[in-house]
């Protein structure tokens, strides 16, 4: 065993305990949904880690009875990760029960092998430390190699179809965004891609060293160890600083609660929430009386774009004068600017707004709000009593949260960077008639 190790488990196992009890903590002190999952997740992580160590010489004796657990548990991970992600990702989510078909692998594993465990005596006795939960030496070769088939294959298979579940909503998370956010900088979850990404090149190089040979020694080994201890708590801490994209739950108003302009009748209850899975995710607020959800089929499943909606040509009108009396009052300068925020000011839904703003603009709400700002930028980069602030105050002062979404936004709309437009402008001034 090398030198490090024996304090590289304790580290992890310590630290993911510790992290799974504070995200416990966080979700049933403060609601956040999504903590609920990444307790599970790094609970399991500490027991996987323990299941690991039950091979390793000083730690049989202590961990053994972890060993069947590892492959189980290392089935469980992706699918809990996985859980983990869409708590954030899909608005209004919630664990169902047919998800638990997500953990039958990892259930089918740890029952058929348990029975081989229990009669196997070399796990103990000769001394031959294999991979934890992987089959003892002095099984029968036929068995060994088909259990081997099995776990390997089951992981290898996990890695391709949740990366390409995670794949997938990303690509309606960037979407979605979009249309719900006019600053995306601090909803991208950028963090959980980059780690994504470190894990998958971990699992390649560690792959391909353990096949050349470089797992017989210490060294290697240790550090191993020491890189999924720092991806590990990368990830934790990220996990526990992300608060919840989307609410968790509908918000019911009173009955007596007249929503003017939203197209409620007085006396209606109204719901606000999203439905949705990754292929059509779109908000969705109607009346109780009204709203129908459509039996989800698979992960993919969405909704008809504005099914349903009970906004009429005359409301239209009305929200859309309301709407252009904000934007003429600046309202976009409000960096924290949602389009849930957005229509609580306007005394309507964020179904109906986002549609007002689809239909009569033919942008989303991203766009709409952004091209606001940006032109006022522009209009503050073109005053000479301006001139004297930097980028970064020119992005403030326009509504944007920082620099970087400035520039971003501001390259979108407008094909350049906010230094190539002041640059052009100035040759423009210098050039003579």
């Amino acid at each position: 065993m090398g030198v490090l190790n024996p304090l590289i488990v304790i580290l992890q196992v310590y630290q993911s305990a510790l992290f799974a009890l504070l995200a416990f903590v966080m979700f049933f002190r403060y609601g956040n949904y999504s903590k609920k999952f990444l307790g599970w997740f790094m609970l399991l992580i500490a027991i996987f880690t323990l299941s690991k160590a039950s091979v390793s010489p000083g730690f049989y004796h202590e961990c053994h009875y972890f060993s069947p657990m590892a492959v189980p548990l290392l089935l469980l991970l992706f699918p809990l990760f996985y859980f983990y992600l869409k708590s954030l990702i899909i608005p209004l989510y919630r664990f169902r029960n047919r998800e638990i078909l997500h953990l039958l692998p990892a259930a089918v594993i740890f029952l058929l092998s348990m029975p081989a465990f229990l009669i196997s005596s070399h796990l103990a006795d000769s001394g031959s430390l294999q991979s934890a939960g992987m089959p003892a030496a002095g099984w029968p070769e036929v068995i060994r190699h088909a259990c081997e088939i099995s776990i390997y294959g089951c992981f290898s298979l996990q890695i391709v179809i949740y990366s390409t579940r995670v794949s997938n909503l990303f690509k309606v998370h960037k979407s979605n965004i979009e249309k719900s956010f006019a600053n995306t900088r601090d909803v991208r979850l950028v963090w959980v891609y980059s780690l994504l990404v470190m894990f998958l090149l971990f699992l390649v190089v560690l792959g391909i060293s353990r096949f050349i040979g470089l797992g017989r020694f210490d060294i290697f080994r240790d550090v191993i160890g020491v890189v999924e201890f720092l991806i590990m708590l990368g990830f934790a801490v990220f996990a526990l600083m992300q608060q919840d994209i989307y609410p968790h739950q509908a918000v019911v108003e009173p009955d007596n609660v007249l929503l003017t302009g939203s197209g409620f009748p007085a006396g209606q209850k109204a719901a606000t929430g999203w439905v949705g899975e990754p292929a059509g995710l779109m908000p969705i607020t109607a009346a109780v009386t009204d709203m129908t959800v459509k039996e989800e089929k698979g992960d993919c499943n969405g909704l008809k774009k504005y099914a349903g909606s009970g906004l009429t040509t005359q409301q239209k009108r009305v929200l859309g004068r309301k709407l252009d009396r904000l934007m003429k009052e600046k309202y976009y300068l409000n960096e924290k600017l949602t389009i849930d925020v957005l229509a609580d000011k306007l005394e309507t839904n964020s179904k109906y707004l986002s549609q007002l703003i689809n239909e009569s603009q033919q942008k989303n709400f991203y766009t709409y709000i952004n091209t606001f700002r940006v032109t006022e930028a522009q209009r503050l980069l073109n005053e000479r009593q301006h001139q004297k602030y930097s980028i970064q105050g020119i992005a403030l002062m326009a509504g944007f949260s920082s620099k970087s979404s400035f520039n971003e936004a501001f390259r979108r709309i407008t094909g350049m960077t906010p230094s190539e437009y002041v640059e052009n402008n100035n040759k423009t001034e210098t050039t003579p008639p």
